[in-house]
């Protein structure tokens, strides 16, 4: 088990450009649905506006006559106003549910966590139904879902439930970064799925934690929708809410290109069953996770490229004879 959770861990899950990446302020906080939304929240304190400022004072106030001190951080040396803000913004600043959902989350973390690397969660993995892949161009890790590959594996209810605690984990604390990297994006494939494939316990595993994991969706793309599936997706959107609509990208193709995805995405990111160049995996190719390219920039961003270089080797310490990647995962 141990030998299993080192190969993940150490599958160069952060490259060394993510760690001094500087998010501009328009990926910081920017407008969704009319209003603006935080998407950075590890970020001093005085940086928010004064609206932000606002409501965390509300929530602390609440706390107060609720009877509930909160401390300024936690064990591990965080503090607490960033992830208290996500809740605050995710219940759309309705401070008594917020309250409400900080609390379930404090009892699921209690409950929950840790969640220790199962074999079946391998299993899982090299199904190829969910799987890491890539980032786009501000290091944002790529998920991608393909929901018709979840009914050829039989797993017990509460192995997928585990499973999806642990990849949520896994992104969090292994694949962003605090004041860097805070979102990641979902590409959902709904290729040769038909009505009777929808895998139905979805819905339990991700109940299991609803409301945990508040504002890490950057964006979802959608690919290969059908008529069906675009009814089925409505419905969803009703159920979710708007805010999901708002990320969501229906990525239209008649030729195999996909080029919508690569507004954000660096084509060697990605497979080339999606129009990137990167090989496509198979059964069994998909854990140990899979970060197969050192480019990022699109090739709308020239003007980032200036005076930067992608390739992690052209990041090599004399003294230590290595580069700062390898320093960084060994």
């Amino acid at each position: 088990m141990a030998n299993n959770n080192k190969e993940i861990e150490n599958e160069g899950a952060i490259p060394y450009l993510a760690t001094i990446y500087e998010p501009k302020e328009d990926e910081k906080i920017n407008e969704l649905l009319n209003k603006l939304t935080r998407r950075i929240f590890y970020i001093p304190l005085e940086e928010y506006n004064e609206d932000e400022k606002k409501k965390l004072i509300e929530y602390y106030e609440y706390c107060l006559k609720k009877g509930y001190k909160i401390q300024r951080m936690n064990k591990s040396g965080k503090y607490y106003y960033p992830n208290i803000f996500r809740q605050l913004q995710g219940s759309d600043f309705d401070i008594e549910k917020s309250f409400d959902e900080i609390r379930k989350e404090i009892i699921f973390k209690n409950e929950q966590l840790p969640v220790e690397f199962q074999s079946e969660f391998k299993d899982i993995f090299n199904s190829g139904c969910v799987y890491i892949h890539g980032r786009d161009n501000a290091y944002r890790p790529l998920i991608i879902f393909i929901p018709r590959m979840f009914n050829g594996l039989k797993q017990p209810v509460e192995i997928w439930k585990k499973f999806g605690i642990y990849l949520m984990e896994f992104l969090v604390n292994k694949c962003l970064i605090p004041s860097r990297v805070e979102n990641w994006n979902i590409i959902v494939d709904f290729g040769s799925l038909s009505m009777t494939d929808i895998p139905y316990t979805l819905r339990d595993i991700f109940t299991a934690f609803k409301g945990i994991y508040r504002c890490r969706l950057y964006k979802i793309y959608l690919l290969n929708m059908n008529f069906v599936f675009n009814m089925v997706w409505n419905i969803v959107k009703m159920i979710m809410g708007p805010t999901l609509e708002a990320k969501a990208c229906n990525v239209s193709t008649n030729d195999g290109s996909y080029d919508q995805l690569f507004q954000c995405i660096n084509r060697s990111q990605v497979e080339k069953k999606y129009g990137g160049t990167c090989e496509d995996l198979k059964p069994g190719e998909f854990y140990p996770l899979n970060f197969a390219s050192d480019k990022y920039f699109c090739e709308n961003m020239k003007d980032k490229k200036e005076g930067i270089q992608e390739n992690r080797d052209n990041y090599y310490d004399n003294d230590s004879k290595m580069t700062f990647y390898e320093a960084r995962t060994e």
